[in-house]
This record gives C-alpha cells, structure tokens and sequence, in this order.
C-alpha cells in the first residue's frame, strides 16, 4: 500500500509507530489508490535503523530493529495550496444523545488536518462510523459527527453526502484551499470492507493526495486504508 502518512512528531505524540521500525516487513502490493494517487510515506523517523530516538511514550524494550525505508512526511510533499487531500480518519466516536460524548479520536487527527489546511490544501476526511454493513442508514451517517468536529477544529466544516461519484466530486468542486470537509461513511459502500479495487479507484478519484491518519483503524484491509 502506497500512502502518505502524518507528520512524524504526531505519530511519535500518540505512539503511533510503524512496525517496520523494529522488524523487517515485506511491502504490500501497490492497490488502486496508490496507482491513482500522488503518494509518499512516513514513519515516525527517516532513520536508518538503529539510528532514530526512541519511543516518546510506552518505550518497547527488548526487540532488534529491523530496517526502515525512506518515508516522506508532509514536510516533503511541497507546495499543497488547491490540492484535495484524502485524508483517513477515526470519527468512530462514542453518541449520547446525538452528541459525541468523547472527542479525543477527533482531537488526535487535529494537527494534521490543521497542518494541511493552513497551508492551503481542500482537507477531505474519510472516516467509517459504526457497523452498517455496507448500505446507507442515516443512524450511522457521519453527519451526526459534525457539531463534534466542529467543536475541536474552531470552525465550521462542511459535511458532503456521498463519499465517491459525481455527488461526491460536486460537493468538492466548491471547496477553497484552506477548507475542510467530512465525506460520508466509507462504511455505506459494501467495496470498503470487502477492499474492492473499483471502490478504491473511485476514492482516488476524489482526490490528489491521500493521508492515512487513523491509526486505529490502519490494520484493516479496507478500501480506503489498504486499497
């Protein structure tokens, strides 16, 4: 899988570490978003093994580091202004009463999304919410998120319907450089958890670069984590 991933110093804040720090792991074969997609890499250091600082929290003792590939973070991607970044979230967040009762999966993607936007990119978040099994079901639409996300980014943030497709492109295409928007459950389309190429060649197509900062959910082979 082909991604650009976020800023070191805020995947070493939450212990969001590449495994292929400590062990030698094969690269997975290149899917539809990385064919479609300007990519990059990070991990929590450009180091070569053996070289990095250690873990910032949760210091994992007793394991030989393996080697590291050249990752790029979002230092290294240049000049963002007018690009749509795809960028991968956890908005899974606890409800009580139509109200996110605990915002910290939102406040962790914080310094990237605000990194990407004061620097002039159109900030597209995917995100899944709940379990609907790949059918649309408005208990489990992310709109229901927004006010929560609103509430940590300081500012109004646009909420677009559809996740892929013309809707989807629409909604974009009215987006300034700075803006940031949450798509609709990748989870109401039946090729996210299936990891269907198609599905991940339409997420491609709503965007120029593609961040994964969900962590949380990266172990998934989904479509717009793996795909």
């Amino acid at each position: 899988m082909g991604l650009l991933e976020p800023h070191g110093r805020y995947r070493g804040r939450d212990c969001q570490v590449s495994v292929s720090r400590y062990f030698d792991v094969p690269p997975r074969k290149r899917g539809p978003i990385s064919d479609h997609i300007e990519i990059a890499r990070t991990a929590v250091g450009n180091e070569s093994a053996g070289d990095g600082p250690p873990l910032s929290r949760g210091n994992i003792s007793g394991l030989e580091r393996g080697k590291v590939a050249n990752f790029k973070t979002l230092d290294d991607i240049g000049d963002v202004t007018g690009k749509r970044v795809l960028v991968r979230v956890d908005l899974n967040v606890p409800m009580i009463d139509g109200a996110v009762s605990d915002a910290t999966r939102i406040q962790a993607a914080m310094p990237t999304i605000r990194e990407l936007s004061e620097k002039g990119a159109i900030v597209l978040l995917l995100a899944h919410f709940g379990r609907p099994k790949g059918a649309k079901n408005p208990t489990q639409s992310l709109s229901l998120v927004m006010g929560g996300v609103e509430d940590v980014l300081g500012h109004s943030v646009m909420f677009i319907p559809e996740a892929v497709g013309e809707g989807a492109k629409a909604g974009v295409a009215v987006l300034a450089p700075g803006d940031v928007a949450v798509l609709e459950n990748t989870r109401f389309y039946p090729g996210e958890e299936t990891n269907d190429p198609a599905f991940a060649d339409a997420l491609a197509e709503v965007g120029d670069l593609y961040v994964n900062d969900a962590f949380s959910a990266a172990h998934r082979a989904h479509g717009s984590t793996e795909g």
